[in-house]
């Protein structure tokens, strides 16, 4: 048994059926639907994507009813505003984090970020380009391991002296420092104990 299915024969001469422009028009209006409702969320622009011989027809043939059943175009991102935007929120993050009472976070760009509750493609736009202010603000703010480090060991030996057990040792391990990072900020720590105790 043939388990192909042939198209139907079709002698030569014959002129095959001509759809109607109603029907065309139907089934291309059908389609368009059902492409808006198998992608919620979706941009105009992402849609021509996925089915540009149905957009193309209703544009060219139907683009009144076109206009009216799309999605809007995706407006282009004014970067200015956004830059002020994100620049806002990142202060009053930087802020927030600089002033908090307890074992203190890094500041990095990626912290600071998810405080301000800023897109997580924020990388991304500060390495294009598009938010010059935010990145000149996160340039000047941001810690390195070292500056983190220090803040840490501020933090660690007033901790410990409220606690009465300011010591060397007890300092090291409530910083989680190694004994090579120790051995490079010996004279720090040995200063920020002295000034604790003072």
């Amino acid at each position: 048994m043939n388990r192909f299915k042939r198209k139907p024969y079709i002698p030569k001469g014959t002129v095959r059926e001509k759809i109607s422009f109603s029907d065309k028009r139907r089934q291309y209006r059908r389609r368009w639907k059902s492409l808006i409702s198998a992608n919620p969320g979706a941009a105009r622009n992402d849609l021509v994507l996925i089915d540009s011989m149905c957009c193309g027809w209703l544009r060219t043939n139907d683009k009144e009813w076109y206009d009216r059943n799309s999605p809007l175009k995706r407006t282009k991102t004014d970067w200015v505003k956004r830059d002020d935007e994100y620049l806002e929120a990142i202060k009053d993050a930087v802020e927030q984090m600089a002033n908090y009472v307890g074992r203190s976070q890094r500041l990095t760009v990626t912290a600071i970020s998810k405080k301000a509750a800023v897109s997580s493609k924020i990388h991304e736009y500060l390495a294009s380009g598009r938010l010059p202010k935010t990145k000149a603000f996160l340039d000047e703010n941001i810690e390195s391991r070292e500056q983190f480090r220090k803040k840490k060991i501020l933090w660690s030996a007033q901790t410990l002296l409220e606690q009465g057990r300011l010591n060397l040792k007890n300092l090291k391990k409530m910083v989680t420092i190694s004994h090579s990072e120790a051995k490079k900020l010996q004279d720090f720590i040995l200063d920020c104990i002295e000034q604790a105790r003072n």
